[in-house]
């Protein structure tokens, strides 16, 4: 007998879409056929990710990284700049390494109506996920505070900029609108 651990996507709501895993027993001597194929099984299983539509033209997440050293990005129709000459690699905690396409500028538009820029941000095409590099944050004045389940983000007037709550998985997502 093997353990094989099944993926499927279900849809929770109209927006959210919940990936499941559940543990299934499957007996190779019968050609892969499952012991629960004939059985009534609770749907039981373990949440991995979890997803709720968001307008993906207008807003996005990135993640606050204290590991990381720069901001990174994905999406090259986020940026309002791009110098696609500039490249080279990054390596991540696990020692992955991913090639950098070029380092631009992305456009923000504000909840006050302004506009703002993310600068020096790599250019990944490899990235699923948008980090922003605390260590560049601070470098460029701005005050990071983390208490509790709370990180505050200020700016050289201390102006409070954000304040994110952690999620479950003890990251801080920032849902940020694009321009």
């Amino acid at each position: 007998m093997a353990m094989v651990v099944m993926v499927k996507a279900q849809l929770v709501k109209e927006d959210i879409i919940a990936i499941v895993a559940e543990d299934e027993v499957v007996d190779a001597k019968k050609g892969g056929e499952s012991q629960s194929d004939n059985e009534d099984k609770q749907d039981d299983g373990v949440l991995l990710m979890a997803y709720s539509g968001v307008d993906i033209e207008s807003s996005f997440t990135w993640y606050l990284d204290t590991g990381a050293s720069n901001h990174m990005c994905g999406r090259k129709e986020f940026f309002a700049e791009l110098n696609e000459e500039f490249s080279g690699t990054i390596t991540f905690g696990d020692l992955s390494q991913r090639s950098v396409k070029g380092k631009g500028k992305i456009l923000l538009q504000l909840k006050t109506g302004g506009r703002s820029y993310i600068s020096d941000v790599y250019y990944v095409p490899e990235m699923k996920n948008n980090i922003l590099s605390l260590g560049q944050l601070l470098e460029r004045v701005y005050d990071i505070q983390m208490r509790g389940d709370t990180l505050s983000m200020f700016d050289k007037n201390y102006v409070l900029v954000a304040a994110i709550k952690m999620a479950k998985n003890c990251m801080f997502p920032l849902h940020l609108n694009m321009s």
